[in-house]
């Protein structure tokens, strides 16, 4: 008799565990969703910081990680033109390709130019701007940063 006794003490709290067992992996089953939904969500393209509206893209995207021949680029609204300075320094309209009416303008560092390739280390970049109609008396600027490893 004091086996039956014991298995109905037995059976109240296997279920007991049980339902606390399901209830914590229902719970980091919906943790591990949220995290992968914020993971996919979040900003992570190659344009995290708010650029102008005249800018519609730079590459490298600001602060990341390249190689030291990256080329470095703009994509401008197509109605402007500009130049990009690097470390303070113009890049020479001879070594920049500019296309116009596009709003390109990119720079590839290499053999005889300013740059022959990027150090280690921050590298900033600075895109002036302004209306291709209009001359650079009137420009603005952008500014952003990335690496090299």
């Amino acid at each position: 008799m004091s086996s039956t006794s014991s298995d109905p003490e037995i059976q109240p709290r296997a279920r007991v565990n049980f339902v606390r067992l399901a209830i914590v992996v229902g719970i980091l089953i919906v943790i591990g969703n949220l995290l992968i939904y914020l993971g996919h969500s979040a900003v992570t393209g190659s344009n995290p910081q708010k650029l102008p509206a005249e800018v519609h893209d730079v590459l490298p995207a600001p602060s990341s990680l390249v190689r030291p021949l990256e080329t470095v680029s703009v994509q401008l609204d197509p109605r402007y033109t500009g130049i990009l300075q690097i470390d303070g320094k113009e890049i020479p309209l001879d070594q920049l390709n500019v296309v116009p009416g596009q709003g390109s303008v990119s720079f590839r560092p290499g053999k005889n130019k300013d740059i022959e390739e990027f150090t280690p280390g921050t590298h900033a970049v600075t895109v002036v701007y302004w209306k291709e109609i209009e001359s650079r008396n009137k420009s603005h600027s952008y500014t952003w940063s990335f690496r090299v490893g």
